[in-house]
């Protein structure tokens, strides 16, 4: 294995090396208590508190022992002001696109169901799912009036494509200090859908060229002229064109006359996807394979040129001319960790006889690729449906793909 290939390897470990294990256990729990307890300010008192009390185990006597009961006084006054759970409710309205490497926007209506205002109240959305920045999330609102309510905003840093989300919506109101704050958690989950990032399909032979070419140039309708289909002859109106006049006609009915046609339907091309790898380095190529399949497939679908997306040999049901449909099919595959995966021999490769298809993998024993080469690059197959011959690949590499630009 080459050096980069090694550093890429590791790469992957460290960032899908799990962060923190999927049952919580007591010391978690108590952990996760104080923390979404405090504020910012709230921490760090909590950490002086600590080294007052460091200080107050030394024998003898000094006024820096006054420390230590005064920072356990504020700290409890402040913690007892926020123990009952506000009279608020949260109700999530909608969320913006979430993109890898963007950031999304949740919006929120909070609303006060006292008889009383509450003062510095607020959304929280605590321990959030693998794929976000930070675990937690909070805005705020100065004073919300009895029977009334606000609308907030959240913006949550997505780091990476996958399902996420936060395991609940909390109400949260700060203490007269804004040390501590009041919590009441509304276990319905949030789930965040993380789309890959954008890139670039730049235009290349490789698509509409060799033997398979012909087969995309008419399920794409590119060149469609030379695949019209005659319907029958009527007379010449203004802005047809010279070509189509029909002289013997003409000299029969004594008026110009035209033929007329009719294009046949286009078929589209067929995306498929296998994610199904053999090696730890195939499992860190899967995440830029999707960003390619996204791209390629959002591409298609804004050209008009989707007839199908097909990721591991199951179709996807949703519309081929929505963007946000073709980046949903894509946002919602797990992502690829340490558990199990499919292997390249349980991938089925998708054969369509109605319309040319495009397969994008990352095994190279999936196509039965010689060099060593390709199973360091993503692979694109063109294959053509009754055309011999007709089956062409393209490796791509990572760095292509982190360029921001890819030609196909």
């Amino acid at each position: 294995m080459r050096a980069a290939d090694l550093v890429r390897v590791l790469s992957w470990i460290a960032a899908t090396w799990p962060r923190r294990s999927k049952k919580r256990n007591p010391i978690e729990e108590v952990h996760a208590f104080f923390s979404e307890r405090l504020t910012d300010s709230g921490k760090a008192l909590a950490l002086l508190w600590l080294a007052s009390l460091a200080l107050a185990t030394i024998p003898g006597w000094g006024p820096a022992k006054l420390l230590f009961p005064l920072f356990t006084s504020v700290l409890l006054v402040s913690l007892a002001a926020t123990w009952f759970a506000p009279r608020l409710e949260a109700r999530f309205l909608d969320a913006g696109r979430a993109v890898e490497g963007a950031t999304a926007s949740l919006r929120f209506r909070l609303s006060n169901r006292g008889a009383k205002p509450v003062e510095r109240g607020g959304v929280g959305l605590f321990r959030a799912k693998e794929g976000l920045a930070s675990r937690e999330v909070v805005g705020w609102v100065p004073r919300i009036e009895p029977g009334g309510f606000v609308d907030l905003e959240l913006a949550v840093e997505c780091r990476s494509r996958g399902p996420s989300g936060f395991p609940g919506i909390a109400v949260v109101r700060l203490d007269p200090m804004g040390l501590a704050r009041a919590r009441k958690l509304v276990f319905q989950p949030l789930d965040l859908d993380v789309a890959p990032a954008p890139l670039r399909i730049a235009p290349s032979r490789f698509l509409f060229g060799g033997a398979s070419g012909q087969a995309f140039a008419e399920a794409a309708g590119v060149g469609a002229d030379q695949e019209r289909i005659f319907h029958g002859v009527r007379e010449f109106r203004e802005g047809d064109r010279l070509r189509d006049l029909d002289h013997k006609a003409w000299a029969r009915w004594s008026r110009p006359v035209v033929r007329e046609f009719g294009v046949s339907e286009r078929s589209g091309i067929a995306v498929s996807v296998e994610t199904g790898c053999a090696s730890l380095l195939e499992r860190s190529l899967l995440e830029p394979l999707l960003r390619l399949a996204a791209a390629t497939a959002l591409d298609f679908s804004r050209r008009g040129w989707l007839g199908a997306l097909v990721v591991d040999g199951v179709p996807v049901e949703s519309r081929m001319d929505s963007d946000q449909d073709v980046l949903a099919a894509f946002a919602s595959i797990p992502r690829c960790g340490w558990g199990p995966w499919r292997r390249w021999d349980e991938s089925v490769v998708w054969r369509d006889q109605r319309r040319p298809v495009l397969s994008l993998c990352v095994s190279r024993q999936a196509y039965g690729a010689r060099s060593d080469g390709a199973s360091k690059r993503i692979a694109v197959v063109a294959r053509a449906a009754g055309a011999a011959e007709s089956e062409r690949l393209l490796p791509i590499s990572v760095e292509q793909i982190e360029s921001g630009e890819v030609a196909l």
